[in-house]
């Protein structure tokens, strides 16, 4: 049977294990579509990523092939580019837009717009740089899918068996936890009330069953004083019936007795009126009836329910219809409005009005105006008052007055006193917009009323509606006075019932605030819990402190730091806490600052000196802050040992002075390595360095050394800057050393090739096999420029590593460029060429090299690199000056452009002349 109930989902379990299947099967679904969303967005994303270094790698190398026109080359560029597993297709696009190369499946589009990617191949000449076509590349996701099927599989099965598990899992737990349990429980409370009560189920386990077993002996409890207390409510309210009869009784004997009173009163008038009038005299009271009993003499204007004593009969239908009568009879249109502006009853409104004057911005504003203008006419007591409206028609007006107040007025208008002026309103119409035969038309309507005649109706209506006033004013005391009655017999028969429901809600208020008072509680104790964890489990100590200097509150964590207790220390005062000798200070004591008004420690952090239990002194952080109790400032100090900061922020110092020493000895040391003055000077007829590292030491180096017959004047830039770079240039430095000894005088290109073999090797980046396999090897190198200077032949012969060597004769300038490749790098062919330039030496030129650090070097407003453009400008603008001149000219210019950017690499230039 719990079997079947079970799968039809009847019992307890089926329903839990159908809710968490279901709930669990949505979350894990959603989950594992979120994370394989998540896996394809990442896998696209770096698919993205590798199509973009692709094209920026192979741009690169096309475009020489581009320039030089060489298919062959573009092709085996595409080609070996084609084997990556992502690869769809490229292209090569000359600048006219004609397809050079294309590898791959081009017909078919990409998948996505992000798969293809357009390169522009740019290539710079000595006009500037120009864009000679692009490279188009496109990659297909397949990879992905295939992935992506494969994790659906494997996450399918996860899914499949976390199902199984949990359906097994809440299936014997369910029944075994709270099936069992229930059953017990249920065959307990099916027991006689009577029994549970005496005898209520105990359940010793303390679980949700227990609370809920203790919940129900509650209710039961509760149940059985409810029962109680309503038997008990049952007798009272009786009791109160009881009361309430014969207090109606009474209420209703006393009106009785005032009934029969006043009955007695009216028959001694009566009687009394027929004496006199028997007599001959005149009769001293009005005569009486027994409808007069308990009217009050209400004032003229009383109301029932607050509306005005005209509304109460002139919305009868009757009274309506008898105004409408008139109207139609006289042909006039009509209304009665209040003072308050409510229209109480109208008639016969002309449509020249309601289709027209009414519904247009123009004439319904001079309609206002008309009602305005016949108002206050009235109101300054005229008994009619006549207007001609700007709109043409006719209005006239007069007051309602009874027992000699104004209740309302009564409007006639919408009439004409002689026969319509066609030019007037055919005017009108085409000032306002009006269909112009319709308006005449509507016109035509408006009854033509003779003026002697206005007073006579304006004075039927007046007197129509004084008179209905009237009526309705006696009519309202007739209500008022019934009403007064009925209060009357009403609160004596309400007194009782009125007197408990006053101690009903007097008890329930009670009861409210009680429960109110008890939630409060409730809320101030939880947030006393909640303040005394937090001071308790604080990292740093906290003390609060009176206005007397003495300690109130030593929280856990301010007797570890301390040493005291906190009975200890309480009652005490923090200067104990704290050494005098190094509180003083200039603004005087931490005790004194504690309790002046001029306090200048309250709100500040500080640091100062804390003394130990056992007279140890240390460091720590201090922040007070200042709050009043009452007429009593008190003062929470929030502290921590700052011992273990101080010793690791000492020995930060002096590891980074024993840093820094040593970084200022080895640019000591680099600096020995360059070129002494003496030796430039006696070489060149004029020259200058420029040479600032970024940090103390730099990547920059040049040399001046003799060869041959000759001078070589040289300058690198090795990979990196600051340290690294400065082991570069010593690695430079011992190649350059040792290649001059190996190399012909004169043979600069072929020092170079030696340097690059030399570095190569140093740096175990000259066979293959060493860095393949390994992604942390090496890869450094230097870009060089070298310039043998001929004395004698009077020529300069430059080869250059990336490197270039600028010229400048009769303000030109002229840059002759080296190798396309630096030196040192690996994937550098061993037994690299690099190519020599002669030129003619002659006192009129001038000679310079610069590293990339002042090309690169960003500023300006667009925060743009200097660029060699501004560069070989500034040359050509200083190159007559003397060379010490031109330094301070190029610093200067640097300086500017440079602005408020840092310095992003070492500048290195050189300048020279050779000897005349």
């Amino acid at each position: 049977m719990g079997t079947v109930s079970f799968l039809q989902g009847r019992s307890l379990s089926g329903k839990l294990l159908r809710i968490l299947l279901s709930l669990t099967t949505v979350a894990v679904l959603a989950l594992f579509l979120v994370l394989e969303l998540d896996f394809y967005r990442g896998e696209r994303a770096r698919l993205v990523e590798s199509l973009a270094r692709l094209v920026n790698v192979q741009g690169a190398a096309v475009v020489d092939a581009v320039w030089e026109f060489d298919l062959e080359r573009m092709r085996a560029l595409l080609v070996e580019q084609s084997r990556l597993s992502f690869f769809q297709a490229a292209e090569v696009i000359g600048k006219g837009g004609e397809i050079l190369v294309s590898v791959g499946d081009t017909a078919t589009p990409p998948r996505s717009p992000d798969f293809r990617l357009e390169y522009p191949l740019r290539h710079q000449s000595a006009s500037g740089m120009m864009i000679i076509g692009k490279l188009v590349v496109t990659v297909h996701d397949d990879g992905i899918r295939a992935v992506m099927i494969q994790h659906l599989k494997v996450n399918g099965a996860i899914l499949l068996t976390l199902l199984v598990a949990l359906a097994a899992g809440t299936l014997v737990g369910v029944r075994i936890v709270i099936g069992r349990p229930l059953e017990e429980f249920r065959g307990a409370i099916e027991r006689p009330m009577e029994v549970q009560i005496e005898t209520p189920l105990q359940w010793s386990r303390d679980d949700e069953l227990g609370k809920v077993l203790g919940a129900y002996n509650v209710m039961l409890e509760a149940r059985n004083q409810a029962e109680i207390a309503t038997r008990q409510r049952e007798a009272e309210l009786r009791e109160a019936a009881r009361i309430a009869q014969e207090a109606n009784a009474e209420s209703a004997r006393f009106n009785r007795l005032a009934i029969g009173r006043e009955m007695r009163i009216i028959e001694l008038k009566n009687h009394l009126n027929d004496l006199a009038k028997s007599a001959g005299q005149p009769l001293p009271f009005d005569r009486l009836q027994a409808d007069d009993l308990s009217f009050a003499d209400t004032p003229a204007t009383e109301d029932v329910g607050g509306k005005n004593p005209l509304e109460l009969l002139l919305g009868t239908t009757d009274v309506q219809s008898l105004f409408k009568n008139f109207c139609n009879a006289v042909g006039v249109a009509s209304a009665i409005i209040d003072l308050e502006g409510k229209v109480l009853v109208a008639a016969r409104w002309q449509r020249a009005c309601t289709d027209f004057h009414r519904v247009n911005e123009v004439t319904c504003t001079r309609c206002i105006e008309s009602d305005t203008h016949l108002s206050s006419r009235l109101q300054e007591g005229q008994n009619y008052t006549i207007y001609r409206c700007r709109n043409g028609l006719t209005d006239a007006a007069s007051p309602i007055m009874v027992n000699g107040q104004h209740l309302a007025n009564v409007f006639i208008g919408q009439f004409l006193v002689a026969p319509p002026d066609t030019a007037f309103f055919a005017t009108q119409a085409r000032e306002v917009g009006f269909n112009e035969v319709d308006y005449l038309a509507a016109i035509a309507e408006a009854p033509v009323i003779a003026e002697e005649k206005l007073p006579s109706i304006l004075s039927f209506l007046s007197h129509f509606s004084n008179l209905l006033a009237t009526l309705s004013m006696e009519r309202n005391r007739t209500a008022t006075a019934q009403i007064s009655l009925r209060q009357g017999t009403l609160a004596a028969l309400n007194l009782a019932e009125d007197t408990e429901l006053a101690r009903k809600e007097l008890s329930a208020y009670k009861d409210q605030l009680e429960e109110m008072v008890a939630e409060r509680t409730q809320e101030l104790r939880a947030s006393e819990e909640r303040m005394r964890s937090i001071i308790e489990n604080a990292a740093d100590g906290i003390v609060v402190i009176g206005s007397d200097g003495t300690v109130q509150s030593f929280s856990p964590a301010a007797e570890r730091i301390f040493g005291y207790s906190a009975n200890e220390i309480i009652g005490r005062n923090v200067c104990e806490l704290m050494p005098h000798s190094t509180i003083n200070g200039p603004d005087g004591t931490i005790c004194h600052d504690l309790t002046s008004r001029d306090s200048h420690i309250i709100g500040t952090n500080r640091e100062t000196i804390g003394r130990h239990k056992d007279g140890r002194e240390f460091p720590m952080d201090l922040a007070v802050g200042e709050a009043t109790l009452g007429d009593e400032r008190i003062f929470t100090g929030i502290l921590r040992d700052i011992s273990e900061r101080i010793k690791i922020q000492t020995e930060r110092d002096k590891a980074m002075e024993l840093i820094s020493s040593s970084i200022q000895y080895a640019s000591r040391i680099q600096r020995s390595v360059l070129p002494s003055s003496r030796a430039m000077e006696r070489t060149f007829a004029d020259y200058f360095v420029l040479w600032e590292p970024r940090d103390v030491v730099g990547g920059d180096m040049y040399w001046c050394h003799s060869w041959g017959n000759g001078v070589l004047m040289a300058m690198g830039d090795c990979t990196g800057h600051g340290v690294p770079g400065a082991f570069m240039t010593l690695i430079a430095n011992g190649a350059l050393e040792q290649s001059l000894l190996e190399t012909r005088p004169g043979d600069q290109a072929t020092l170079i090739q030696r340097m690059h073999q030399l570095i190569q090797f140093s740096l175990g980046q000259d066979q293959e096999e060493k860095w393949t396999n390994q992604g942390d090897a090496s890869d450094d190198g230097l870009e060089v420029g070298v310039c043998f200077i001929n004395i004698r032949q009077k020529k300069v012969t430059f080869s250059g590593a990336r490197f270039s060597l600028f010229v400048a004769e009769a303000g030109t300038i002229r840059e002759i460029k080296g190798d396309k490749t630096g030196i040192g790098y690996r994937g550098i062919d061993r037994d690299r060429d690099f190519t020599s330039h002669e030129i003619e030496l002659n006192p009129e030129k001038r000679f310079y090299m610069t590293s990339d650090g002042i090309l690169d070097q960003v500023g300006g407003d667009k925060g743009l690199g200097f660029g060699k453009r501004r560069f070989t400008q500034l040359l050509a603008d200083v190159w007559e000056m003397p060379m010490a001149q031109q330094k301070e000219q190029i610093q200067q210019a640097l300086t500017d452009y440079q602005g408020n950017q840092g310095r992003r690499d070492d500048v290195s230039v050189i300048g020279f002349q050779g000897q005349s």
